[in-house]
């Protein structure tokens, strides 16, 4: 039994990206007909988990990290667990699925069951507005699948465990990032032109699926990991900072492999799609390809 998984990296969507330059790419997606949809957020666990340990961790504004706690101080404290059950109950009423998922830490869950004609405070119905406005991928691209495809919750793989490493490193990056060797490397290193150039070529033809094409193509991704690693290694920093930091990002990279690689274990022999940033698209498919062999890893280049 083969279960297969698309994993596409993608950029970080923004209000530049109309429905319309985003139509294409749902409807190859929905055609594919995936049986499970992760995204690049903190699972409710470790959200939750996070903001109990304080800084640096708390202080995340990635991740999803700030919409999780400000929907989860709309509602009762609850066992992040047994609110994802109450949520994920086939008897359970609609509205009260979306207090659930606020009170599991996944806003974007509660998002997906969400209708603005649901008997829900004032507060919370703001504050699913204003969530629903956000330009992102998962709500762009994620959700509308979801919703299509009848699919109960988007799976989160998102992991920043070891962000004290980063937080240790960060003074000696920045001041990498800021030199001239560091801004030479942001203005003139190939992943960074040829990134720009596919964004550039998305917008005009109207079509994400374009800079998908390029972005996941084997060549852009060579050049992603030589930006992300090569760049640091190829540093002289002080103390050990650029291994300090490629340690943590191979961590992380590591972490939403086997958040992935659980997911895949919930629909065996089905589909899994998993939508992140293009820099981890690489690393992370071949994490899982050196240790599912059950697994087939679907390219980009084979939806038409």
């Amino acid at each position: 039994m083969t279960t297969e998984l698309l994993i596409l990296g993608g950029a970080h969507l923004n209000a530049h990206w109309t429905d319309a330059t985003l139509s294409s790419t749902l409807a190859r997606l929905r055609a594919w007909s995936p049986d499970a949809v992760t995204v690049e957020l903190l699972s409710g666990p470790l959200a939750a988990s996070f903001t109990a340990q304080g800084s640096p961790h708390a202080d995340l504004t990635v991740g999803g990290l700030p919409w999780a706690r400000r929907g989860a101080a709309l509602v009762p404290p609850e066992p992040t667990a047994s609110a994802e059950a109450r949520a994920l109950h086939p008897d359970t009423p609609a509205a009260e699925r979306v207090l659930a998922w606020l009170a599991a830490w996944e806003p974007v869950n509660a998002l997906r069951h969400w209708t603005p004609d649901l008997l829900l405070p004032d507060a919370m119905h703001a504050f699913l507005h204003e969530l629903n406005a956000d330009p992102g991928e998962a709500h762009r691209l994620a959700l509308p699948l979801a919703r299509t495809l009848n699919l109960p919750r988007l799976h989160h793989v998102d992991d920043h465990t070891g962000l004290h490493l980063y937080a240790r490193a960060e003074p000696h990056l920045n001041a990498f990032w800021s030199a001239s060797t560091g801004q030479a490397i942001l203005r003139e290193h190939p992943a960074i032109l040829a990134g720009q150039a596919a964004l550039r070529d998305a917008l005009d033809t109207q079509d994400y699926w374009t800079y998908l094409r390029v972005v996941n193509g084997d060549a852009h991704q060579e050049a992603l990991q030589d930006l992300e690693v090569g760049s640091y290694l190829h540093a002289s920093l002080p103390g050990g900072a650029a291994h300090t930091r490629v340690a943590q990002w191979d961590a992380r990279n590591l972490l939403i492999a086997a958040r992935l690689r659980l997911v895949t274990g919930e629909v065996p022999g089905g589909r899994v799609m998993c939508l992140l940033g293009a820099s981890h698209a690489r690393p992370v498919a071949r994490a899982l390809a050196s240790l599912a062999p059950d697994l087939r890893l679907v390219q980009v280049t084979d939806l038409p």
